[in-house]
């Protein structure tokens, strides 16, 4: 029987050495409650406690101790820890200071057990430790209990008024199990939200802008809105603030306004890309960069350009001897800044941020600005030209050069003859 003993008890010593601590975890009321299986003194146990951002276990009613007295081990064994059997239970946030009345007993949350408290769970004939003691309160495991450090025989009388759950008082030193208790809460868990403690977990409400179950996540980052918009918290999402020719919850689709003459121009400023790139985008666009050829539509680009950035492509270049647009029609109606540009090969025009129009390289970097018809369609499709005229479109306009002893916008009108025979104008 000895040998037997003392090898449970070797092994037990062993696994509580090398093993990981085992620990059960119990909701209750807006708090969990940790099972310790590993002996600690009475200030160990607190400080471990805290160390987690929690603390002794306070009983305030039966409801608390109904929950917590099933899951205090029955199997422990008093004769492997050296103790007597009511020596051996689980520390609870409960003492009395050294001179104090016996039956002083303070929490560690401040509540007092003096006298006749609202609750309490003593065995026996406990608290009945003197005056002078420091004493500390624990659980007891057993459902029953004889007072002795070995294995019990079967005359041995088992101690009245006692119950596994009941409160026993000891010298703080002595080494027993704990438990900690700790609100949902304590520990902030909620990123960026506010934590409400439920009956058996918690749940967060989350800032503007953020979400997830910690409300960890940052629906504005990595930034959803594109094309240069910002990112608003809003309670459980977040909205768009698009700049100027965007539109869509991520500012992800191009805006065109209608400026008559089933027009539509889009118009981005912050675009930043060389005239043939910015051609290029009005294309994927299914639009064509813009042509200013009236009052109405430099007016109409103006009121959606930004003018505290650089400057807008256009769609007209110079081809060595004079200015022309995309259409291949020439730039009569201009908004020059200091008169007529220069004419030169590697020059383009664009707007500038004071709305007037400059020449600038080809080459450099700009935001543009599209046009494309409401039907998307191609106005040369219509056959707007006669006598055999070619037909030159461009996003809103369309060209026709006309054959020769033709004229007028759409080749219809014959050249006046003048001087002799097959002369004309």
């Amino acid at each position: 029987m000895f040998n037997k003993l003392f090898i449970v008890s070797v092994c037990m010593l062993i696994a509580q050495c090398y093993c990981q601590v085992p620990v059960t975890t119990v909701p209750y009321n807006g708090n969990e409650l940790k099972f310790y299986a590993i002996r600690k003194t009475y200030e160990q146990a607190k400080t471990a406690c805290e160390s987690d951002n929690a603390q002794l276990v306070v009983v305030k009613s039966k409801a608390m101790q109904d929950i917590i007295t099933p899951h205090l081990d029955s199997t422990i064994s008093y004769i492997a820890w050296g103790e007597y059997d009511f020596g051996v239970g689980y520390w609870m946030g409960l003492r009395k200071l050294s001179g104090a009345n016996i039956t002083d007993y303070k929490a560690l949350d401040g509540t007092t057990y003096v006298n006749k408290p609202s609750y309490s769970n003593w065995n026996n004939d406990e608290p009945n430790h003197g005056k002078s003691d420091l004493a500390c309160a624990y659980m007891c495991p057993y459902n029953t209990v004889y007072g002795i450090n070995r294995a019990y025989q079967q005359s041995d009388i088992a101690f009245s008024k006692v119950r596994k759950g009941g409160w026993w008082t000891n010298i703080c030193t002595l080494r027993n199990y704990y438990i900690c208790q700790r609100g949902f809460c304590t520990t902030n868990p909620c990123i960026y939200g506010t934590c409400v403690a439920l009956a058996t977990s918690y749940k967060c409400n989350c800032n503007p802008g953020y979400s997830g179950p910690l409300c960890g996540d940052d629906l504005c980052f990595p930034q959803p809105c594109q094309n240069g918009g910002s990112c608003n918290r809003v309670p459980n999402t977040y909205t768009c603030s698009c700049l100027n020719g965007f539109v869509g919850r991520n500012c992800e689709t191009e805006y065109f306004f209608n400026v008559g003459d089933v027009c539509l121009i889009h118009v981005n400023s912050r675009g930043r890309k060389t005239f043939t790139e910015s051609l290029s985008q009005c294309q994927s666009l299914n639009a064509s960069l813009a042509i200013i050829k009236t009052s109405q539509v430099q007016t109409a680009i103006l009121n959606n350009h930004n003018f505290t950035v650089g400057q807008t492509w256009l769609g007209g270049s110079s081809n060595h001897s004079k200015w022309l647009w995309l259409d291949s029609s020439d730039i009569v109606y201009n908004n020059w800044l200091n008169g007529a540009p220069v004419v030169n090969d590697t020059h383009c025009v664009s707007l500038a941020p004071n709305g007037t129009w400059v020449h600038s390289y080809c080459g450099d970097k700009h935001g543009y600005a599209c046009e494309k018809t409401v039907d998307g369609r191609d106005l040369c499709s219509s056959s707007p030209c006669q006598n055999n005229a070619t037909c030159i479109s461009s996003g809103c306009n369309v060209h026709c050069v006309c054959t020769s002893g033709y004229m007028g916008s759409n080749c219809a009108k014959i050249v006046p003859r003048t001087g002799g025979a097959g002369m004309y104008l």
